[in-house]
């Protein structure tokens, strides 16, 4: 009887032990089973996302707080790869790397094949590390814990990140994170790629677009019937034209019936093998006064040869044009001068030699010697008076 009590005790506790075990192993699959859903539903998520995101900033934060959040990690930080320097760069993180809104506290830069997450970036292949207390490689950041894992983010066999998490936890991080991790790295690739190129081009945009509004030359950008594109800064104030209203997309027209038909016929002159032309351009300006201005105008073709657009840079040479009248004017006064007063010069000169001949021969006869005189210093009173007008009329001339 006690024998029979006995087996029926096991039998009822391994059956208890195995209701446990189903149990336990149930609800370790339905918290599998659920961590899958929560991972599989953050990358749909997240793929979805990805496509509105016009900004790098935008794209690497929303992998932080949409993916690495929502997967059951308490740390994630993503770095870019700063091609010139060789070093990989933290841009947004999870955790307490991450204290305030898009903030990265005390943000650092690891050199490629440095550290842990350099050498997954240098050999492009991520790593889990069980326990960061055995290996050397391992870079204590905002604080010392025991488990990393790193994936890299390439493009066409090129690197341009690493994605990285770390664990209080010994032994946190399964070869299903790593699978995950390298499917949101493949993901963002090829979106961080071409947001680079478009944040890259919006700043030679800026920088092109500054340096046009601050340059003293007018620029225009004018489509092949003439109709204003784009104008800077400086043509639109020396032209007087609003550039608020300009700026707002207001329709300003840059040139009348008449220009355009000038305009027109400068471009005709164009070609692809000869897109350039130069020209003076006379106006009138405020006051009536006479504007003077150099254009050149480039024309842009398309595959076809047509032209498409006409860039015109033009100069307000209106200073240096008036020097020039004024230099001109004052050379022409200067010759003239001297052509219709060469008489007056070379008539005492003529006297003086003259005079000089007589008295070599006269000098015994007084009275023609004092006569003599009388012409000398008439002629030389004279020539001083013409020297003193013509130095009088250079020193006025030079002022002017």
């Amino acid at each position: 009887m006690p024998t029979l009590l006995v087996a029926s005790l096991l039998v009822v506790a391994t059956l208890l032990g195995l209701l446990w075990f189903s149990v336990r192993k149930q609800r370790a699959m339905a918290r599998q089973l659920n961590r899958n859903e929560n991972e599989q539903s953050a990358i749909r998520e997240f793929a979805a996302a990805i496509v509105t995101r016009d900004k790098l900033e935008d794209l690497l934060w929303l992998l932080m707080h949409s993916c690495i959040a929502r997967i059951g990690f308490t740390d994630g930080v993503v770095y870019l790869l700063d091609t010139q320097r060789g070093v990989l760069v933290q841009k947004a993180a999870f955790g307490p790397k991450n204290p305030r809104p898009f903030e990265i506290l005390d943000p650092i830069e690891i050199k490629l094949g440095q550290g842990i997450v350099g050498n997954v970036g240098q050999r492009m292949k991520g790593e889990i590390i069980a326990d960061t207390r055995l290996d050397d490689r391992y870079i204590k950041d905002d604080q010392l814990r025991l488990s990393e894992i790193a994936v890299p983010i390439c493009y066409r066999g090129e690197l341009i990140g690493v994605i990285d998490s770390e664990h209080p936890e010994q032994g946190f991080f399964t070869h299903s994170h790593l699978r995950l991790l390298e499917t949101l790295s493949s993901m963002c690739a090829g979106k961080i790629v071409k947001l680079r190129a478009l944040d890259d081009s919006r700043r030679y945009f800026m920088r092109l677009h500054t340096l046009l509004e601050h340059s003293p030359d007018f620029i225009l950008l004018s489509n092949a019937d003439g109709q204003c594109i784009y104008a800077n800064r400086s043509y639109l104030h020396y032209f007087g034209f609003d550039a608020e209203v300009f700026a707002a997309g207001g329709n300003i027209r840059t040139m009348t019936d008449e220009q355009t038909a000038e305009f027109q016929q400068y471009i005709q002159e164009l070609t692809p093998s000869q897109p350039t032309t130069s020209y003076f351009k006379q106006s009138e300006g405020s006051g009536g006064r006479v504007q003077w201005t150099l254009w050149n105008e480039t024309g842009v073709f398309d595959e076809n040869g047509r032209l498409h657009e006409v860039i015109s840079v033009g100069r307000d040479i209106t200073q240096l044009q008036e020097a020039q009248q004024a230099k001109d004017a004052y050379i022409q006064t200067l010759e003239k001068i001297l052509q219709n007063n060469s008489h007056r010069v070379r008539q005492p000169v003529t006297q003086l030699l003259g005079i000089a001949m007589l008295m070599d021969q006269s000098l015994e006869d007084k009275f023609e010697l004092s006569r003599m005189v009388t012409y000398l210093r008439r002629s030389v009173n004279q020539l001083d008076s013409y020297t003193r007008e013509l130095n009088d009329f250079v020193f006025q001339s030079s002022r002017n």
